[in-house]
């Protein structure tokens, strides 16, 4: 019994963890060779990051939010170490440390999985692939825009034409918290409640916690999609000049993406909250028709560098691919995989070197071969 127990479990994976056979890759690193080759089209230039690094830099970066989503090990040296859950934060850490002398801003992007115990619900997964990019020491205005045109073109690149994008502000909420002096259990509560648009779940949260009705009505707006900032000034006025500042840096960001032709494309959802909590300002989120989740995310964070020893402002953005292609399977865009047809070669009179001899130089003309 523990023997065939054993044979069942050498032949799966275990549970979220994936392994993609012939088709499936090609089909994933066409959609990826689309993206990053329009991130480089726009200046950004790949970095290599770590699998494993210390627990505390991604506590650091991404505080609470990193219990329960990440895996530990101890290393040779007793060290607690995490399988990176998250790109950002070793990006900020590779900017702040290895990468002091470059010129700013600074334009990153990398490739890799990432790995959690609780993964995307929606796909049931604990490790996927991540193909994200970053802009580091830019100024906050036009590198907020920088990011939304290259992540909606790069989308485009990949064959995701109709994608939309919804801005968010993380600045609002923690506003409106501290003008309600609401605790952290509830703030945890009205957070979830928000990011989810449980309705009832706010009001009661709001309710326990003695809220006046004119800040109620202000927290049940952040729940109200809107195609343009315009429709939300009241919440400013009734929330107070953080919040005000807030909503003015949306519009204009959204002004800007309208005059750059995206208008059709671009949205406001305040209840664009969850996440790690990492954010300072401006948030991404990207959806596609059909596809009932976002196929990629990300925003300002200005904070982040500090824990590496570099105060330098940063907004940058990811895409699942996962996510991703799901979308695409869902609008009928099909990658373009095909390749290279090989160049039969046969051993002549059954001559093994024979064959080498011809494919060898085959290849190293740049041909394609396949032995036979």
């Amino acid at each position: 019994m523990v023997r065939n127990t054993r044979s069942r479990l050498l032949q799966r994976v275990p549970s979220g963890v994936q392994h993609y056979g012939l088709a499936e890759v090609r089909r994933r690193r066409a959609v990826e060779a689309a993206l990053t080759a329009s991130l480089r089209g726009w200046s950004y230039e790949e970095v290599i990051l770590p699998i494993l690094d210390y627990e505390e830099v991604f506590r650091r970066s991404v505080g609470d939010r990193s219990n329960g989503r990440m895996y530990r090990l101890i290393d040779p040296e007793g060290h607690v170490v995490g399988v990176r859950p998250d790109l950002t934060p070793l990006v900020a850490k590779l900017v702040a440390t290895g990468l002091r002398g470059e010129r700013l801003p600074i334009r990153v992007f990398y490739s890799g999985e990432v790995v959690r115990p609780q993964g995307p619900k929606t796909l049931g997964q604990g490790e996927f692939h991540q193909i994200g990019f970053e802009q580091v020491g830019g100024d906050s205005s036009p590198a907020d825009l920088e990011i939304a045109v290259v992540a909606l073109e790069a989308l485009r690149a990949a064959g995701l034409i109709s994608a939309r994008m919804m801005l968010g502000h993380s600045g609002i909420l923690p506003a409106l918290v501290r003008k309600a002096g609401l605790r952290p259990e509830t703030t945890s509560e009205v957070e979830r409640s928000i990011d989810r648009h449980r309705h009832q779940g706010l009001e009661a949260a709001l309710s326990r916690a003695c809220v006046a009705t004119p800040l109620k009505r202000v927290f049940r707006a952040l729940m109200r999609r809107t195609r343009r900032p315009q429709d939300l000034a009241a919440l400013g006025k009734q929330a107070g000049s953080t919040v005000e500042r807030c909503l003015l840096e949306l519009r204009r960001l959204w002004e800007d993406l309208q005059d750059l032709g995206y208008g059709d494309q671009v949205g406001v959802d305040l209840a664009e909250v969850g996440g790690f909590g990492y954010y300072t300002g401006v948030r991404f989120r990207v959806y596609a028709n059909g596809v009932g989740f976002a196929v990629g995310g990300g925003g300002r964070y200005d904070k982040l560098l500090e824990h590496f020893g570099s105060a330098q402002p940063a907004v940058g953005f990811s895409f699942g691919l996962d996510r991703l292609l799901r979308a695409l399977e869902a609008t009928g865009v099909t990658p373009a995989t095909a390749s290279v047809p090989a160049r039969a070669v046969r051993s002549p009179g059954h001559s093994r070197v024979g064959a080498l001899e011809q494919a060898l130089d085959l290849r190293r003309r740049g041909k394609r071969v396949r032995l036979c």
